[in-house]
């Protein structure tokens, strides 16, 4: 029952007591991010769960598939105790989700730049970090948007060729529980050891020392992935030997 079924009680019963977490799982939902922007302020820390997304999304606007009772869709919804950037937070919840992935599986999934996890070069997870500001433009709350596919099944057309899920990836069950509560403390854990996150977040790159495609507003280009900085940014060798980072945007890699 642990393994297959979404369940608060024991998602409450894993995480580290300490953090007075409070745990909410949903039959459907449009997106458990956008329903973490609409908590009340002042609230404790939460983690929405859902079994189903209806307008599930990743960066850009991106629909992110969410088939019923296939994956685990959620959103860790706080108020950080420290000063951290958004690049900060996305790396850390990429840690760990690699890590929890690697509790259950014995093996680690990789980081594409910036915010996916993929295995044996295709997609497995997807985060999507956002903000809620105060008037004064502090962030009141962070809400981080984490969608790993989990269950063996049929991918939609448009994606079936580049995604699989961690029960199809490494061919085991996988406790659905377990793998949302141990997300969830890693990532409580790194967020209060930002150097090793972002040392953990370098490790498990996919990209440093590929070449890649960088994606902007005003065309393509290419260059070689050579590093990933302290503050997140993605440290780029370009053709004419001129050396760049990049914040934030996207990068393709031909992975296969």
């Amino acid at each position: 029952m642990s393994e297959s079924c979404l369940d608060a009680d024991i998602i409450s019963g894993l995480l580290n007591g300490g953090l007075g977490i409070s745990v909410s799982v949903y039959d459907c939902v449009s997106s458990t991010n956008a329903l973490g922007k609409s908590l009340p302020a002042g609230v404790p820390p939460t983690v929405i769960v859902a079994r189903e997304q209806t307008a599930g999304r990743g960066r850009f606007d991106r629909r992110f598939d969410s088939a019923r009772d296939a994956g685990l869709y959620m959103s860790i919804c706080y108020t950080p105790k420290k000063s951290l950037t958004p690049s900060e937070i996305t790396a850390a919840a990429g840690v760990a989700v690699c890590l929890a992935i690697e509790r259950q599986t014995g093996e680690s999934p990789k980081i594409k730049w910036v915010n996916d996890i993929y295995f044996e070069n295709k997609k497995l997870a997807g985060i999507l970090a956002e903000g809620v500001f105060s008037e004064d433009g502090s962030l009141s709350r962070a809400i981080v948007g984490i969608g790993i596919n989990v269950r063996k099944r049929k991918f939609p057309r448009e994606i079936e060729g580049i995604a699989t899920s961690l029960e199809d990836a490494y061919g085991r069950a996988v406790d659905i529980n377990r793998l949302c509560a141990d997300t969830v403390n890693l990532f409580f854990s790194l967020t209060e050891h930002t150097p090793r996150a972002m040392s953990l977040y370098k490790s498990l790159s996919l990209v440093i020392g590929r070449h890649i495609t960088v994606h902007t507003q005003n065309g393509c280009y290419g260059a070689l992935a050579q590093d990933i900085d302290d503050s997140g940014s993605l440290v780029v060798l370009l053709e004419d030997g001129e050396i760049q980072k990049i914040c934030s945007g996207e990068i393709s890699i031909r992975l296969a």
